[in-house]
């Protein structure tokens, strides 16, 4: 069961003003402020709660808010050493290579591009498994979608 995006997190810009430009590129007159989510306690914790996954050992985050995700679901998992974290910036894997299971985390996708960029920094690095990708929320449009992933939040056709 999908649940709603709380409003509060939810920027709109009226036709009077210049719309947001997302990571993307793309222009919106609607952003979803993940990151401002991500300074809520309560959000927070039902954000880690849906990345926690099992058998998964490795969180890959793409910056910032997938990054912040990847560390903190990690810290808070489990107290054993096992539990690693990554991110890929800047066309490079930073901490350990993933072996097995991983996790590759976003905030938000809109054109799949920061995750299809983070999969080739993974295949270059040498990662030969296949990831989960979990993101925050997804603002794909559905005749769009080409990588297969799990969101907290689907609001593809729904905003412009």
């Amino acid at each position: 069961m999908k649940i709603c995006f709380p409003d509060e997190y939810i920027k709109r810009r009226g036709e009077d003003e210049d719309p947001f430009v997302l990571h993307s590129g793309e222009k919106s007159r609607i952003m979803y402020d993940v990151n401002a989510m991500l300074t809520n306690h309560f959000w927070m914790r039902r954000i880690i709660s849906f990345m926690i996954t099992g058998g998964v050992k490795h969180y890959v985050g793409i910056p910032t808010g997938g990054t912040v995700i990847a560390a903190v679901t990690a810290e808070v998992t489990t107290n054993r050493f096992d539990i690693m974290y990554s991110l890929v910036k800047d066309g490079e894997l930073k901490g350990e290579i993933p072996i097995g299971d991983y996790l590759l985390i976003d905030d938000v996708v809109t054109t799949e591009g920061s995750l299809n960029e983070a999969l080739d920094v993974l295949d270059e690095s040498g990662v030969r498994d296949l990831a989960k990708i979990y993101v925050v929320v997804d603002r794909r449009q559905r005749d769009e979608r080409k990588l297969n992933l799990t969101s907290m939040f689907d609001v593809g056709d729904q905003d412009g």
